[in-house]
C-alpha cells in the first residue's frame, strides 16, 4: 500500500451537505426546501447540447439547451433524485436516489437499461470516470462503491470515515477518485484497487456545502454562515477563505479555467475566480439554489427550490429558463360558484368546466401552491414565497395586496380573524390583518407543508417534510403534540372533529390519529405512489385522497376502508369536495377531473 498522507485542516465551519444538492439535517438526511417539483440535481452532457435535472418528484428529465424545451421524462426511482452524471459520449446517464439505488439510462430511449443495488441507505453523490468504465457513488450510510461503468457490477466498496459521503470526483484520467465527507475528510484512491492514496482530515466542525475539482487538485467547501473556503488538495493549503454572502451555501461547483460557482440559500450565485476572489453576483432565483452545473464553454445551470431550472452565460446573463410546472395545476378552491385552479405558471384558472377554462393571471409568474377564502376575498401562497390576498368577485383579481410572509401554504381561521402561512424555512406565520399583527414562530426544522385549524378554532395543526405533524394551542401558540409515525414527507393533513387528524405522506400510506393520545388509529393502504392531498365530504362521511400514482381514493370515514378508485391518468396534487356533492382533482399538464356525487360514492 501507498503511504497515505494525512493533512490536519483547522476549518472552523458548521452546517453540511453534497456537492450542489441539498443541505441536510443533523443525522444527515437531506433537507427537502420547496414543493414537489423541486431541483436537486443538474448536470450537462459532454456536448453541451443536453442538460438533465433530477427533482423531488422522483424524475429525471432531459431538455434540449438550446430551445429549452424538455425531450425525456425518465421514471423508476421511489424516491427523491440526488444526483446525475453522463458517461462520455452523452448516449447514458446515473442518477442517484434517496431510494439507496443508482439507475443508468438510455437518453435516447429514455429507458433504464440498469439498477445497481447495494448502498445500505440514501446514495448522495455519483460520478462517472473520463473514459466512462467506471461509476463511483457515495452514500449516507458512509460508504464509496466502485461499478464497472459497463455490466453495473460493484466491483468493491471503499470504507470512509463512517459520515455522510457527500461529493465523487474522479481525477482527470480517471486513475484516482476522490470522495468528500460531511466533516471536511476527503479521500483519494486508485480506481482499481482499495488503496488509499491521500486524505484530507478536517476538523470536528461541519460544512454546508462541497465540490471537488480532482483535475486541478482543489476542494472548495462553504459554510451555513455564507463562508466559501478552497484548498489544494495537494499540501492541504486553504487557498482562500471569505465570507461572501450572509445565507447558507447550499450549492457549489467548479468551472473550466479553475473558477467556481457558490449557490446561497437567499437564491444568489456567486461566481468566484481561481484565486477566490468574487467575479460577479447574481440575484438568479426567488429561492434557494440547490444544484450547480457548468459548461465547457463557461455557461451554467442552476436549480432551486423554485422548481425552476436556469441556464446563465459566462458573465451570469440570464439565458433560458428551464420549467416543467407551467401546466401543472397544483390546487384548487371553490369560491363563488366556481371551481378555481392555481396554475404553475402563476395563472388562476376558472375550472368550472375541465374543457374550457377561462383565465386570468394575478402577479407575476410565479406558482400559485395553495388557496383560501374569505368572504369574497382570495388568499394566495405564491411559490415565491409571498401571500398576495385580492378580491375573488367575477373570478378577476382586484384590490391586490402582497404580505411577505414567505408562505408555502396558507389558511385562515373558521372565524376568519386569523390568516396562518406555513414557510420554506420551517416558520409558521400568523397575521391579523385588520389589526396587522404578524408573529412568527419556528414550528418545524423543515418546509412546513400544510397549515389547517381546527372547526373550533382552538388548536392549529402544521405538517412537514420533517416526516411529522405537530399540534398547536393557538392560545399561547403552545406545542401539544408531535405525531411521529410516517417515513417521509407529510403533504397534507385534515381535522376530523376536533379530537381527530389525518395526514397523508410520501411513504403511500393515510395516518389517522387521536389527538388526545397522540397515537396513530388507523394506517390506510392503497396508492402507490405519494399522497398529496386529502379532502372530506361535506357531510364527513368520506375521503378522498389523491396521488402521484394518478388515482383518487375514496374512503369510508366510519370503517375506515377503501370503498372507490376513481382513476384520472395524470399524476395528481390537489382534490377537494364542492358544496354541491361533486369531487374535483387537479395536477400535472393542465389536468381537471370532477366526478358528480354518483360516479365517486358509488362503491366498487
Amino acid at each position: 500500500m501507498k503511504k497515505v498522507i494525512v493533512i490536519l485542516l483547522v476549518l472552523f465551519i458548521f452546517g453540511c451537505s453534497r456537492q450542489a444538492e441539498l443541505p441536510h439535517d443533523k443525522g444527515g438526511r437531506p433537507l427537502l426546501l420547496g414543493g414537489l417539483r423541486f431541483i436537486t440535481a443538474v448536470s450537462v452532457s459532454p456536448d453541451g447540447k443536453s442538460i438533465a435535472t433530477g427533482s423531488v418528484d422522483r424524475r429525471v428529465r432531459i431538455w434540449d439547451a438550446k430551445s429549452g424545451g424538455v425531450v425525456r421524462v425518465l421514471k423508476g426511482h421511489t424516491d427523491d433524485l440526488t444526483g446525475i452524471a453522463w458517461f462520455p459520449g452523452g448516449k447514458k446517464i446515473i442518477s442517484g436516489s434517496m431510494d439507496s439505488t443508482l439507475r443508468i439510462w438510455d437518453t435516447g430511449s429514455g429507458r433504464c437499461i440498469g439498477v445497481l443495488t447495494g448502498h445500505r441507505d440514501e446514495v448522495l453523490a455519483v460520478g462517472v470516470s473520463p473514459d466512462g468504465n467506471f461509476i463511483a457513488s457515495g452514500s449516507l450510510d458512509g460508504s464509496i462503491r466502485i461499478w464497472d461503468g459497463h455490466t453495473g457490477k460493484c466491483l468493491r466498496e471503499l470504507p470512509g470515515s463512517g459520515g455522510p459521503i457527500e461529493a465523487i470526483s474522479f481525477a482527470g484520467d480517471g486513475k484516482y477518485v476522490y470522495s468528500a465527507d460531511l466533516d471536511g475528510n476527503i479521500y483519494s484512491w486508485k480506481t482499481g484497487d482499495k488503496d488509499l492514496v491521500l486524505r484530507v482530515r478536517g476538523s470536528t466542525a461541519h460544512y454546508n456545502s462541497v465540490s471537488i475539482d480532482a483535475g486541478n487538485s482543489r476542494a472548495v467547501f462553504g459554510a451555513k454562515n455564507g463562508e466559501i473556503i478552497m484548498i489544494d488538495l495537494n499540501t492541504g493549503r486553504v487557498i482562500h477563505k471569505e465570507k461572501i454572502v450572509p445565507s447558507p451555501v447550499t450549492a457549489l461547483a467548479f468551472m473550466p479555467g479553475g473558477e467556481a460557482a457558490a449557490g446561497f440559500k437567499n437564491g444568489m450565485i456567486v461566481l468566484i475566480n481561481p484565486d477566490g476572489t468574487i467575479r460577479n453576483k447574481i440575484q438568479a432565483h426567488s429561492r434557494a439554489v440547490t444544484a450547480l452545473s457548468s459548461f465547457s464553454d463557461g455557461r451554467l445551470v442552476s436549480g432551486s427550490t423554485d422548481r425552476k431550472a436556469r441556464l446563465w452565460n459566462s458573465q451570469g446573463k440570464l439565458v433560458k429558463e428551464l420549467r416543467s410546472d407551467r401546466s401543472d395545476i397544483y390546487c384548487l378552491l371553490f369560491h363563488n360558484g366556481k371551481l378555481l385552479g392555481g396554475r404553475g405558471d402563476g395563472v388562476i384558472l376558472d375550472c368550472s368546466e375541465p374543457e374550457n377554462k377561462k383565465s386570468f393571471r394575478i402577479t407575476g409568474k410565479e406558482p400559485v401552491n395553495e388557496m383560501c377564502a374569505a368572504g369574497n376575498n382570495i388568499v394566495a401562497a405564491l411559490s415565491s414565497g409571498s401571500v398576495i390576498l385580492f378580491s375573488g368577485e367575477n373570478s378577476k383579481p382586484e384590490n391586490i395586496i402582497k404580505f411577505n410572509l414567505d408562505a408555502d401554504c396558507v389558511a385562515y381561521s373558521p372565524d376568519v380573524n386569523v390568516l396562518v402561512a406555513g414557510s420554506e424555512g420551517g416558520e409558521v406565520f400568523l397575521y391579523k390583518p385588520a389589526g396587522k399583527e404578524k408573529i412568527e414562530f419556528d414550528a418545524h426544522p423543515n418546509t412546513v407543508t400544510r397549515v389547517r385549524f381546527s372547526p373550533d378554532g382552538r388548536l392549529l395543526c402544521t405538517s412537514s417534510c420533517d416526516n411529522t405533524v405537530r399540534v398547536w394551542d393557538l392560545k399561547d401558540l403552545k406545542l401539544i403534540r408531535i405525531l411521529k409515525g410516517h417515513d417521509d414527507e407529510v403533504w397534507d393533513i385534515r381535522f376530523i372533529g376536533n379530537e381527530k387528524v389525518v395526514s397523508a405522506s410520501s411513504d403511500r400510506t393515510v395516518r389517522v390519529w387521536d389527538l388526545r393520545t397522540g397515537l396513530t388509529l388507523n394506517i390506510l393502504k392503497g396508492h402507490e405512489d405519494s399522497v398529496s392531498c386529502i379532502a372530506l365530504s361535506p357531510d364527513k362521511k368520506y375521503m378522498a385522497t389523491a396521488s402521484w400514482d394518478g388515482m383518487v381514493g375514496i374512503w369510508d370515514t366510519g370503517k375506515w376502508l377503501l370503498v372507490k378508485r376513481l382513476k384520472a391518468g395524470e399524476e395528481l396534487l390537489y382534490v377537494i369536495f364542492m358544496p354541491d356533492g361533486r369531487l374535483a382533482a387537479c395536477g400535472v399538464n393542465d389536468s381537471v377531473f370532477i366526478w358528480n356525487e354518483r360516479e365517486w360514492s358509488k362503491k366498487d
